[in-house]
């Protein structure tokens, strides 16, 4: 026997006596053979794995280097001095030699798992997966590469393929309860609550003492609306672990949506006591309060809260809500602007201290809180909506500086959300109000590309985006509170009517001076030799002789449709509408006793034209005496260009009052699917004695109209 071979059985000796545990043993033989022969990497790497197995781990990286130097190709050993470097978390190292012994070995699957275990610890998401997959490949039955490969996939959220390498993993181990755990988490993520739901109960029939799984199977259960069930298995996980604050707000949430609000105040409020730093927790708590209208409950809460914590933004901001949600606007804004002391730099809090601040009539400090808030957040658009609900002759009071920054957050905004038509709008309204009609011009051909892409994309794909002037075929001339609201949005769901920049554009009764261009940018230019039309709705222009001068010397053969309410209806909307503004403080009786003297007193002098009854003492009554103002348009342009349509056949029988427009633009009929009512008003009746002298009032007026157009009204 040679002195190699004689190593070797000593090797194996050695070998044999460290799988029996037998340490003192296997070194003391190892040794042995180490002296015959110390360079043979057999023997080191057994020494090193001996040593190692007594703890000391820098001793077994020497040995294993050793090895390595004497063998470069011995696999194991490099193999075995990747594991030393895992255990010692050297992750970069281990990652190296792992890498060598593949190399080495290509087609032995162990190294690969460990190698993506390693890039696993350093968040080498992909590469870990490529090291998994080859696992796979080279033993399919392996379930261990399965469920770590599934654990990377999640981590890069690719749902789809972790929750079907799970599924793998489980056909091939079912008895391993965690991976049920992690496979309801993707298919939570895919939302699909039910297999998740699933997998959840069965996790916990194996592991029935895990709060977490309780409260998970709750969330599942919660996005399925199954409240009853979500409740059970949120109290299942209190009983388990009372003290996770997020237990009981969870909790809580079911309670809410069951509208069992002592419950869910009493849950939200354990969770608050746990864990008193969670800004959410007291938001829900206050959503529930609200929603009961315990307003003083929530002042009292946050009261005492500031108490204990001066300096919590959060407090005084919900405080702020609160008030303003109950109408107290300065204490609102008190509230609020001590939150934005504290957090200047929440998008939220300067919104709402604008909100505030424009009920209270303060419109130039709101828009700067606006414009704040959008700086902060530039796709903050509910902000931008409080901006373009801001007439623009108040944006313009602004001083350059900010209008500067008004338009640089409408233009950002572009950027980020250029489909919504809103900000080009808004920056078009703008650049009117400071003169620049020209350039304001193509931002309104930009509104109208993109709405009529959204209303009518055929057109769009056929004949592009809207770079020219177009002009208006029909206008809606009137009348105020009658319907012209929902007789336009009907009209424009008609496949050949396309909608101008806005439905309103008072062009010819207090925007002529913008200039012509102005007016024709704002519709769509219509291709010549097809059967399209557009139009505007101004009811205000029906009770303006000066607008239906200069709408006929620029349209003399323009369309025009007047919608007729009875005009005790409208009166009554029209005053409500002022109520609900703030614009009228007297009630409907004084306003009628007022307007019908001076009505009486006009008639009687023979002076009940236009001019006169259009005045605003008489705005509510006046305006319902439409034979006035109908004659004025008249003696204007020749009666078969005007349309007269009654509201309350409208709102009973759309379709038909739809179909006689349509014949009158010379377009086909088109019906709708649906014909709701736009802008309904929700006012209390008026009393009968009220209303017979409204009907007496009006009847002579409403009898010489029917004889006059030829129709009957039966207005009473």
């Amino acid at each position: 026997m040679n002195q190699k071979t004689s190593v070797v059985d000593l090797n194996q000796k050695a070998e044999s006596y460290l799988a029996q545990g037998k340490l003192n043993q296997a070194d003391k033989i190892c040794n042995e053979a180490l002296k015959k022969l110390e360079y043979l990497a057999l023997v080191c790497n057994t020494k090193g794995k001996i040593v190692e197995a007594m703890g000391n781990q820098e001793l077994a990286q020497e040995y294993y280097q050793k090895a390595i130097v004497i063998n470069p190709n011995f696999g194991q050993a490099h193999l075995n001095l990747a594991n030393l470097y895992s255990q010692k978390k050297q992750w970069n190292l281990a990652i190296v030699s792992y890498r060598n012994a593949i190399k080495i070995n290509p087609k032995f699957p162990w190294p690969y798992q460990k190698l993506g275990t390693a890039l696993m610890e350093l968040k080498q998401w992909d590469e870990a997966t490529n090291a998994f997959r080859k696992v796979i490949e080279l033993k399919p039955d392996f379930p261990w590469s399965y469920h770590k490969l599934a654990e990377v996939l999640m981590q890069l959220k690719q749902w789809n393929e972790a929750v079907n390498t799970y599924y793998k993993f489980i056909e091939l181990k079912p008895d391993f309860t965690w991976s049920d755990r992690k496979l309801a988490e993707a298919l939570m993520q895919l939302k699909q609550w039910n297999e998740a739901v699933k997998f959840y109960q069965r996790a916990i029939e194996n592991n029935p003492n895990s709060s977490d799984l309780y409260n998970n199977l709750g969330n599942a259960l919660l996005e399925l609306k199954q409240w009853e069930k979500a409740v059970i298995a949120y109290e299942n996980a209190i009983k388990l672990n009372h003290q996770v604050s997020n237990y009981h707000q969870n909790l809580g949430k079911s309670l809410t949506q069951l509208k069992r609000w002592d419950e869910a105040i009493i849950a939200y409020q354990k969770s608050i006591d746990i864990n008193p730093e969670n800004y959410w927790y007291y938001h829900n708590l206050w959503e529930v309060l609200l929603k009961i209208k315990k307003w003083d409950e929530v002042a009292i809460a946050y009261k005492s809260a500031l108490e204990i914590n001066a300096n919590a933004y959060w407090y005084y901001y919900q405080l702020g809500y609160v008030m303003h949600k109950q109408g107290f606007i300065d204490e609102a804004i008190t509230y609020y602007q001590k939150a934005r002391d504290l957090r200047s730099d929440l998008p939220w809090v300067n919104k709402d201290l604008g909100d505030a601040l424009l009920e209270k009539g303060n419109s130039e400090e709101a828009i700067a809180y606006f414009i704040k808030a959008i700086e902060l957040q530039p796709d903050f658009f509910l902000a931008y909506n409080q901006l373009r609900s801001i007439h623009s002759y108040q944006l313009v009071k602004l001083n350059q500086k900010q209008l500067d920054k008004l338009i640089n957050c409408y233009q950002e905004a572009m950027k980020i959300k250029p489909e919504f038509d809103g900000h080009y709008l808004n920056l078009a309204n703008i650049l009117t109000k400071q003169g620049k009609a020209k350039e304001a011009s193509s931002y309104y051909q930009k509104v109208l590309s993109i709405k009529i892409s959204k209303t009518h994309p055929a057109f769009i794909s056929k004949y592009g985006e809207f770079t020219k002037l177009g002009k208006p075929n029909f206008i809606i001339i009137g009348t105020i509170k009658g319907g012209t609201s929902s007789l336009y949005f009907y009209l424009t769901k008609h496949p050949s009517i396309l909608p101008a920049v806005e439905k309103e554009m008072h062009f010819f009764d207090a925007n002529f001076h913008k200039g012509i261009d102005w007016y024709l940018s704002q519709f769509p230019a219509i291709p010549e030799q097809q059967n399209f039309a557009t139009g505007e709705a101004t009811p205000n222009y029906m009770y303006s002789v000066e607008a239906a001068n200069k709408l006929f010397s620029y349209f003399p053969k323009i369309k025009l449709i007047a919608i007729l309410r009875n005009p005790i209806e409208r009166a009554v909307s029209h005053y409500y509408m002022d109520k609900r503004l703030g614009q009228e403080q007297r009630s409907f009786a004084e306003v009628v006793a007022v307007e019908t003297k001076i009505l009486q007193k006009i008639i009687n002098q023979s002076q009940g034209n236009a001019n006169f009854l259009q005045g605003k003492k008489t705005r509510y009554l006046g305006l319902g005496l439409y034979l006035s103002f109908i004659q004025e348009w008249v003696n204007i342009f020749p009666r078969e260009q005007l349309l007269i349509l009654k509201s309350g056949d409208m709102y009973e029988n759309p379709e038909a009052t739809t179909k006689q427009v349509f014949d009158f633009l010379g377009l086909p009929n088109y019906q709708l699917l649906e014909y709701k009512n736009y802008y309904p008003g929700s006012y209390p009746p008026i009393n009968a004695s009220l209303r017979h002298q409204l009907s007496e009032f009006f009847q002579p007026h409403n009898q010489k109209l029917e004889e006059y157009l030829g129709i009957k009204f039966n207005w009473n």
